[in-house]
């Protein structure tokens, strides 16, 4: 059901947006007058329509083709960003392999760089998950230094971050 008020719309149960790429269009509000910004100004970029949730399955990039045993994997994609969270656990290995996860939910961005945060059992400094311009894999890392899945060998993996899909 939908109401007019003297406020503005009521809406009495859910909206549900169509398949033709509409949505809510918020191109008629004043741009940001924050200083060192320039707003985006390309046709659609103050439309919000998408949001869906789900899991997905980390996989390994590396070559060494090991299997991780997961614990949880879950997305939010909201808009143009794509939430994620894992918790997944390493095979025994000594495979030296570079650590390669793949299987993120959407592509990052081209022209974009994200960084996670995170941990893993043993490795006494943070974990830290970047992800590069239009692919949908992360590497793992403490400080500047790539992880081997030996040195990630029988140790659990927990991170999470943002990224943008748009």
């Amino acid at each position: 059901k939908l109401e007019t008020t003297n406020t503005g719309i009521e809406v009495h149960g859910n909206i549900k947006m169509s398949t033709d790429g509409k949505g809510i269009d918020f191109s008629a509000q004043t741009t940001s007058g924050a200083t060192n910004v320039t707003p985006a100004t390309s046709e659609g970029d103050e439309l919000f329509n998408h949001y869906e949730r789900g899991v997905w399955q980390p996989s390994d990039l590396s070559g060494a083709g090991l299997t991780f045993s997961l614990q949880t994997a879950s997305y939010f994609k909201i808009g143009g960003l794509v939430y994620i969270n894992c918790y997944f656990f390493y095979p025994t290995t000594s495979d030296s392999s570079l650590a390669k996860v793949g299987g993120l939910p959407f592509n990052n961005k081209s022209a974009n760089y994200a960084f996670f945060n995170g941990r893993a059992s043993g490795i006494t400094t943070s974990l830290n998950v970047q992800t590069n311009s239009g692919v949908n894999n992360c590497s793992l890392y403490t400080a500047d230094t790539h992880l081997s899945n030996a040195q990630l060998s029988g140790k659990y993996v927990l991170f999470s971050g943002c990224y943008p899909n748009v």
